[in-house]
């Protein structure tokens, strides 16, 4: 990769890092202090998780972006969706330079809410979507129809249930029995074919996937369109961010 290209890489990051540090976000949930950060209702159906901080993110895209902030921009851009169709929505990340969530913390406050942890994959030769497989049906449940609905609207292969004894990823799944949770590795960065599928139209088709997982896994339906968003995955005009959120980047729809 030419001097050039490596150097605006590493521009780029840095400003995503000093960005990173200057955004409010909560370290408490209802009062109560926790290691990790929370945006979105005190009593959310559907919590999605951002894999990873900016400072441990395992995968990289060819121009730089880490897994971290790619996404982020997803998660954030999704919730739109969720609050226009009512459905009560959190963000969860943990803290900046830790290995996990706050395990403890998410048990006791989140019992029977769904939630998703997104990553990426590398190394994967001909790519595609999987979730890990944890020791309860439910999850697996869970988690199988979460990677079936998004590989039916992005195009991904899909690579099923994955076996993890260790590490981070066994954590997540393991030490969270009060919760309804996945932990989807949403394609290979080193794919080209596959990162082509997950910025297809600004992500619009992983949105759709994301959505009509969680709502199959609630008995419901799945959909054929966003509400909040036209085919190329811009935000419609009459759609209002939630308060929460930064309109001006969400309206951008985060295009570099």
């Amino acid at each position: 990769m030419p001097l050039a290209n490596l150097r605006e890489i590493r521009e780029r990051i840095e400003k995503e890092r000093k960005a990173e540090k200057k955004q409010e976000r909560s370290n408490t949930y209802k009062g109560e202090k926790f290691k990790g950060h929370y945006q979105g209702y005190e009593d959310p159906e559907f919590v999605l998780a951002i894999g990873h901080s900016p400072k441990t993110s395992n995968a990289y895209t060819k121009d730089g972006i880490s897994e971290y902030y790619f996404n982020k921009e997803i998660i954030e851009k999704t919730v739109v969706e969720l609050e226009v169709r009512g459905i009560k929505w959190g963000i969860l990340e943990r803290e900046n330079g830790t290995s996990g969530l706050d395990f403890e913390f998410v048990n006791k406050n989140f019992q029977n809410v769904k939630i998703i942890e997104l990553h990426n994959n590398t190394g994967g030769g001909d790519g595609g979507i999987e979730a890990l497989k944890g020791k309860q049906k439910r999850d697996n449940n869970f988690g199988e129809t979460m990677i079936q609905e998004i590989s039916k609207t992005t195009g991904l292969r899909l690579r099923g249930l994955k076996e993890i004894e260790n590490g981070n990823g066994a954590g997540f799944m393991n030490k969270l029995p009060n919760v309804v949770n996945s932990l989807i590795e949403l394609g290979f960065f080193d794919n080209e074919k596959d990162l082509e599928k997950l910025r297809k139209n600004n992500n619009y088709n992983v949105m759709l996937g994301i959505l009509n997982g969680y709502l199959v896994s609630e008995g419901k339906e799945r959909v054929s369109e966003l509400k909040a968003y036209d085919k190329n995955g811009k935000l419609k005009e009459n759609i209002r961010v939630p308060k929460q959120q930064k309109e001006e980047k969400i309206r951008q729809n985060y295009v570099k």
